[in-house]
Parts: structure tokens; C-alpha cells; sequence
């Protein structure tokens, strides 16, 4: 037998032609019944397997009409390997997983990783290793990536914004890193509990990069490289609080105090060389030692600037421009020349006021009147002479050949009554002619003939109600000859409020729609 040929025997494809099977089992030449090899094995039209199955070293299991799929153990390790198309693993059993399990390094075995069919999800119970550069990625075009590349850690997002989420309640995200001297600290805390973002280190902006605070970065702080600066450029006003005693702005080299405000009296305080030069207090402001001004630097009064004082270069001024006079307080007033060896005005609280020439009295009030001490010249420019007389009735006359001018030093021209009661002024602001009635509650007439040889009031100006108006006749507006009590000509006419304000119209003015009276708004 172990010298026959496999073409010396003939085939045979049913059992039953077959009385026994043949081989050799390396010393002698064996038989087996072909019930044996049916019964404990698997035949070659396939059937139902009872036993195992045992395949030795490097022999493999092979799927697949090309031998696709194979199983072996190469006597070290063993191998599953798929030569073509994709490699499934799969369990069909509801709500059942699939296992990964190996040694544990203490001679057991121990689960490492598991596919949850019940939840939906994969689950690792150990740790898991990338090697360097080898990169853990998320998303179908691998969106976000985590790797480390041999020397630094990187999270890298390319697509969206990265969002950092902590949903546990009330707690926090914590950025930790080496402290300097061997261990680790927390450098920043984004707080949960009480919605704070709070920063355990310092932080360092370079140069020119600057923090930026409110939704339209409304206030930057930053350093160019040269200066420092607070800068605010965007809406409202800016700020500086403290729940301490003072605020100061200060040398840092020195320590001295440029700026002190004291919360406790309210007061600001200007330094030099540390020492106060300037304090607001509750009456206003105290100075120590001098406040220079430049020529034509002015120190300026009231809400309108309506006194100003001030040196050119050639002279001095007290310019009084505003509203209102110019009023000196004294209890008694000296006007002197600069040497301060002549008076030119004296003035005492009670008594008389004195008009000097060269230091010599001239002219002095009196309990009766004035006091002359020389001549009065009263001097026209030859054509308008003017006369002061004074009636028996009491009454006093200004005549003039021309013109009558009234010329007041103050701004206004005092009108007085009986008893010297005022009850009317003419004033001057900035050049504006004011006209004032200065009686409570009374009012201001414009009368003149009614056109039947008698007088009409026209036009009141009512001081007790604030109101004004026409009390007689008709008023025109673009004509001379009004038919009605109010008659406008020549009023613009516009389609509707968008074609006026676009032919320039403002809000107020009126306009004219047809036979309708308009007003812009």
C-alpha cells in the first residue's frame, strides 16, 4: 500500500460504494470504515458538527472561494485575517454585546473593551494609549483631533466652534497646569456655582494687545510698547468706584500722590511733589500757593462764560459779556493804580463814592446828591447839543437837536415809576435788544391807533398766564391785507410729510396737502 498510487484506485462518490477508506499513518498502512468518518466528523456536503475540530500549527481555517478568510495560530500567536472586502464582526442577539477581553496582567482575563447593544454605545474599562502623532479624531471628516506629537498635546477643532461644557450642577471647569516648583496649580476657574470666571494667576497681555470689556468692547486696557492706557470709547460714561477711604493716583517710584479722593468728605485733592495744591471742599475749591495763567489763558465764570479775566500780553481784562451785571461786593472798595500809591474810585459801606484824578477827590455822593470839587463840562458835537432840564412839576427833560442815545455801562436800562419802583427794563444781550416787563404777574402791551381816532391794545404779552395773544385785527403771514383773523400766502405745498422734510422742511414747519394745513413731524 505504501507504494500505491491515487490513480490506481477508482472513484467512488456514495458512501455505500465504499467499504473502507485507506491511508498511511507513517509506519503502517491503516483502513477505517466509512460509518466512522460519517458518524464523529463532518462530511464533505456538510452536516452537523459533534466534536472539535483541531488544526495544528499554521494550518488554517479557510472561507471563501478564493480563501478569503483565514484562522490559524502560527505556533506564537494566532491570526483572523481578510484578504477581501470589509471584515464584520457582528452579534444579532437582542440587547447582547460583543466583548473584548485578554489578560489582565495578574494571570486572569478582564474585560477592555464592550459593545453595548443594549445602550447603544461602546464602553472602555481601561485606558486607552495613542502613541505620538498617532491622532484620536471626532466627526465624519474628522472635525476635531486629539494627539500628542512627541513633545506638546494638541486638541485641534477644524470645523465650528469648540464648546467646553460642564452641565454638573453647580460646578466648575478648572485649567490647571506646573506651578514652577514641581507641582500643579490652577491658573483659571470657570465657576458653576456662582457664575464667575475667577483668575488664580496673573495674567500678561503683550504689547498692544489689549482687554476689551462690553459687547461692542466699549473699554479697552492695554500697553502700546511705550505708554499704558484705559481707554473708553463706547457707550455711557466712564466710572471709577471704591468702597475704601481714597482713591489715589500716584508715582510708582516716588509713592507720591498726583490725584487723592477722599470718600468720607467727598473731597479731590491736586498734588505737587506730594504736596496739595488743590482741594475741592463743600464750598468750593481752596488753592495753595499761586494759579498762573498764560496771556489770553482765562479764567472763565458762569454757565455761559459770561465773565472772563484774563491778561493779552499788553493788558488786563475783567470781560463781563454774559447775563446779568457785573456786581463788586465790598464793605469798602478802593480802585488804585499799581503802584498802589494813588486811589482812583473809593467807596465806603454807608457813606460816599469818590471819583479821583491824579489822587485829588472830584467827584463824591452825598446823602443830598453829589459833591463837585472843579467844573462839569456837559459837551455835544456842535449839532446835537444836549440839555438836561428839570421842570417845576418834577419832571425831568432830556431835549436833544438829533438823535436821543441812552448808554448804559451794565447791560440793561432801568424804567422806575412812582416811588422809584421798577417795572421795566431794556436790556442788552449779546447785543440782542430785550425788552422786560420785571412786575409780577403783569404784562407787556403793544397799542396804537384803532383807525377810528382812539388807541387798541393789538398784541399782549400776558406775564401772569405766560400766554400771548392778538386782541384785536387780523394777522397776515406773506401779506399786508389779511381778510381773516390768521391768513398764511404763499405757503409750500408737498404731497405728505416725507416729500416736505426731503424738500428741507424740519420738524414744526408747516406745509399745505391741497386745501389741508400740515405740520412736519
Amino acid at each position: 500500500m505504501a507504494n500505491k498510487k491515487f490513480s490506481d484506485f477508482t472513484s467512488k462518490t456514495s458512501p455505500s460504494d465504499v467499504s473502507f477508506v485507506v491511508g498511511y499513518d507513517g509506519s503502517d498502512n491503516v483502513r477505517i470504515s466509512p460509518s466512522n468518518l460519517l458518524g464523529a466528523y463532518l462530511p464533505l456536503a456538510g452536516g452537523t458538527m459533534s466534536g472539535n475540530t483541531i488544526h495544528g500549527d499554521n494550518v488554517k481555517s479557510l472561507y471563501g472561494t478564493g480563501s478569503d478568510l483565514e484562522i490559524y495560530h502560527d505556533g506564537t500567536d494566532s491570526f483572523i485575517e481578510n484578504e477581501t472586502g470589509h471584515f464584520y464582526i457582528r452579534n444579532n442577539s437582542d440587547d447582547k454585546d460583543i466583548i473584548f477581553q485578554t489578560d489582565d496582567g495578574s494571570g486572569g482575563v478582564d474585560t477592555y473593551f464592550q459593545i453595548l447593544g443594549q445602550y447603544n454605545r461602546m464602553q472602555f474599562n481601561k485606558n486607552i494609549r495613542s502613541i505620538d502623532n498617532a491622532k484620536i479624531t471626532f466627526g465624519s471628516d474628522d472635525d476635531l483631533q486629539i494627539l500628542h506629537d512627541g513633545s506638546d498635546s494638541l486638541i485641534t477643532n477644524n470645523t465650528g466652534h469648540l464648546y467646553i461644557t460642564n452641565l454638573s450642577d453647580d460646578k466648575d471647569i478648572y485649567f490647571r497646569t506646573d506651578d514652577g516648583s514641581g507641582g500643579v496649580a490652577t491658573y483659571l476657574t470657570v465657576g458653576g456655582a456662582n457664575e464667575v470666571t475667577s483668575f488664580q494667576k496673573a495674567t500678561k497681555h503683550e504689547d498692544n494687545v489689549k482687554a476689551y470689556f462690553g459687547n461692542a468692547s466699549d473699554l479697552s486696557i492695554y500697553h502700546n510698547g511705550a505708554n499704558s492706557y484705559i481707554e473708553d470709547t463706547g457707550t455711557g460714561d466712564f466710572y471709577l468706584q471704591t468702597n475704601g477711604a481714597n482713591i489715589f493716583l500716584r508715582n510708582g517710584t516716588t509713592g507720591n500722590s498726583f490725584i487723592s479722593m477722599n470718600t468720607g468728605n467727598d473731597d479731590v485733592s491736586l498734588k505737587y511733589g506730594g504736596s496739595e495744591k488743590l482741594a475741592t471742599t463743600s464750598a468750593g475749591v481752596s488753592i495753595t500757593g499761586n494759579a498762573n495763567f498764560a496771556d489770553n489763558g482765562k479764567a472763565i465764570f458762569g454757565a455761559g462764560s459770561d465773565l472772563e479775566i484774563y491778561h493779552s500780553g499788553s493788558h488786563s481784562f475783567i470781560s463781563e459779556q454774559g447775563t446779568g451785571s457785573l456786581i463788586t461786593l465790598a464793605t469798602d472798595y478802593q480802585l488804585n493804580n499799581s503802584a498802589n500809591s494813588q486811589n482812583m474810585i473809593t467807596a465806603t459801606d454807608g457813606g460816599a463814592v469818590t471819583l479821583f484824578t491824579a489822587g485829588v477827590a472830584k467827584l463824591a455822593t452825598t446823602s443830598a446828591g453829589v459833591s463837585v470839587t472843579g467844573s462839569i463840562s456837559i459837551t455835544g458835537d456842535g449839532s446835537n447839543a444836549t440839555t438836561l432840564t428839570e421842570s417845576g412839576s418834577g419832571d425831568f427833560d432830556i431835549s436833544t437837536v438829533d438823535d436821543l442815545r441812552l448808554t448804559s455801562g451794565g447791560n440793561d436800562i432801568v424804567l422806575r415809576g412812582a416811588s422809584a419802583a421798577e417795572f421795566g427794563r431794556l436790556s442788552n444781550d449779546s447785543n440782542n435788544l430785550v425788552i422786560k416787563n420785571t412786575t409780577a404777574d403783569k404784562d407787556i402791551i403793544f397799542q396804537t391807533d384803532d383807525g377810528s381816532g382812539g388807541e387798541t391794545a393789538y398784541l399782549t404779552l400776558d406775564g401772569s398766564t405766560t400766554h400771548s395773544y392778538f386782541s384785536a385785527g387780523n394777522v397776515g403771514i406773506g401779506t399786508t391785507s389779511p381778510t381773516a383773523k390768521l391768513q398764511v400766502v404763499g405757503l409750500a405745498e408737498h404731497a405728505d410729510n416725507s416729500a416736505a422734510t426731503t424738500a428741507g422742511l424740519t420738524a414744526g414747519a408747516f406745509y399745505r396737502t391741497g386745501d389741508l394745513l400740515k405740520v412736519v413731524h
